[in-house]
């Protein structure tokens, strides 16, 4: 049996689909007031985009993914655009899913407020919606 490229790009289409309804009832369980105000389509919406910048950090695993989005609502939107958590996250000599773990013991409770205040990558302050503040 030979699978073609298209055929393996409708599953993986199909598998995130599953990947982010799971993640989201993850969400409304666990994290309930971050995700409070959110409907279920800008949730969905924002889980996807969360699975991809989890992707841009080469975090494959879906453990750490899920991690990485609660971290999106329970942070902020754009937390990893801090620069210290942007330096830890980046390029080392820990694997990916090491520098994610590794963040609680190296980001200071200020610099964890300051990276509550960053507005999700690809907006400007005068572009932010209240959601990426909250």
């Amino acid at each position: 049996m030979k699978i073609t490229a298209e055929q393996m790009r409708v599953f993986v289409r199909s598998a995130d689909r599953a990947w982010v309804d799971e993640l989201c009832q993850h969400l409304r369980a666990h994290h309930r007031e971050a995700v409070a105000r959110l409907g279920d389509e800008q949730l969905r919406e924002e889980v996807a985009r969360g699975i991809e910048r989890a992707r841009g950090h080469a975090l494959y695993a879906r453990s750490k993914v899920g991690f990485f989005v609660a971290l999106l609502f329970e942070i902020g939107p754009g937390f990893d655009e801090h620069p210290r958590i942007r330096e830890c996250m980046g390029p080392g000599r820990l694997s990916p899913d090491e520098r994610l773990a590794s963040l609680a013991g190296v980001i200071s409770e200020e610099e964890w407020e300051e990276a509550s205040r960053i507005p999700r990558p690809g907006r400007g302050v005068e572009e932010a919606t209240e959601r990426d503040y909250a």
